[in-house]
């Protein structure tokens, strides 16, 4: 039986000062490093066949550090696996973004149909994620290996969402 397993990339300094990463090129810090170091390590055993990875900087760092400790796997990096675009919103906190007038009250109405200006809607991309998800999962279903997917917060709970619904 097929094993998927899911790894959050480890910690960047906009994860300290709680900055939206989004799409941005944001790598990993130091803890984010050492993170990934013990996760490398913990995991050695388990014998990847391949590495997915959002194409995401901190998330293809993440995934490298990892693949140390698993000689010659692959890292493929899918590109439907990067966290949510949140457009002209990266960069800034949430806190931020909900000073900016009506935008609140339009971030509750239109719910997962809201758009940052230049992002995408979370409908979007959950539609996208589980697409990826499916065909990384369909393309493995006959085997009996181990695969790591490395991506983001909010893609990593659409996966979990999505895993529970089917």
């Amino acid at each position: 039986m097929l094993k998927i397993y899911l790894v959050r990339h480890g910690q960047t300094e906009w994860n300290v000062l709680r900055k939206i990463q989004g799409n941005k090129p944001v790598p990993l810090n130091e803890t984010g490093r050492k993170q990934a170091e013990k996760l490398g390590k913990k995991l050695a055993g388990l014998d990847f066949s391949v590495i997915y990875s959002s194409p995401a900087l901190r998330t293809l760092e993440t995934a490298k550090i990892i693949a140390k400790y698993h000689k010659g796997v692959e890292i493929i990096e899918v590109p439907d696996l990067v966290e949510r675009s949140f457009g002209e919103f990266e960069g800034k906190s949430r806190e931020e973004i909900e000073k900016i007038p009506r935008i609140k009250e339009a971030w509750k109405k239109q719910g997962i149909d809201w758009k940052p200006p230049g992002g995408e809607s979370i409908r979007e991309l959950n539609r996208r994620v589980i697409k990826a998800f499916e065909k990384i999962a369909e393309k493995h279903k006959n085997n009996k290996n181990k695969i790591l997917i490395v991506t983001h917060g909010g893609v990593f709970k659409i996966i979990i969402l999505h895993l529970k619904n089917v």
